[in-house]
């Protein structure tokens, strides 16, 4: 889809509580099974299950092991491999939703941010053109934006505006 000519989109405060409880519920329902906050390093030094692994790790727990369990290893039970297994499925719908979720979240603030830029280049191109010709506050919204574009080049010239 194109990126829209205008947004102009709101959220009562409802709403947006909705999305925020909604996103801690998630939180809050896996602390309550378990709690951890794994450093950088932690978290590299895990086994990784990627697409390419999926199916040999969830045929050696759903399959082999049941079938040929004296060669399951000691220090790890089938029984927990197997809720392992589950969790990791189940967490893969969830962060399905989630990432969609989150896209469209970071996409709607993209365009706003787009959209909200564009206001503040075209006040401060005028403030930047009327400054010197006595128009009510051009002076001081030129002085409060400058800062943000000093240095940046033209914003969008237009023919006479320096």
């Amino acid at each position: 889809m194109p990126i829209p000519l205008q947004l102009g989109v709101t959220f009562t405060p409802a709403e947006i509580t909705t999305m925020k409880m909604a996103a801690q519920s998630i939180t809050n329902l896996i602390i309550s099974k378990v709690n951890f906050n794994m450093s950088n390093e932690e978290r590299e030094s895990l086994s990784k299950v990627g697409d390419e692994r999926l199916p040999y790790v969830f045929k050696s727990i759903g399959d082999y092991a049941v079938n040929y369990p004296g060669l399951n290893g000691q220090a790890y039970s089938m029984a927990l491999a197997t809720l392992d297994k589950d969790t990791y499925g189940q967490m893969f719908e969830v962060l399905t939703l989630v990432k969609e979720a989150t896209e469209r979240c970071e996409e709607l603030q993209m365009v706003a941010g787009h959209f909200c830029f564009q206001f503040m280049t075209d006040q401060y191109d005028n403030a930047k053109k009327y400054r010197d010709k006595n128009v009510a506050g051009a002076q001081v919204v030129y002085d409060g934006l400058k800062g943000c574009f000093e240095g940046q080049g033209p914003q969008n010239p237009t023919p006479g505006n320096p």
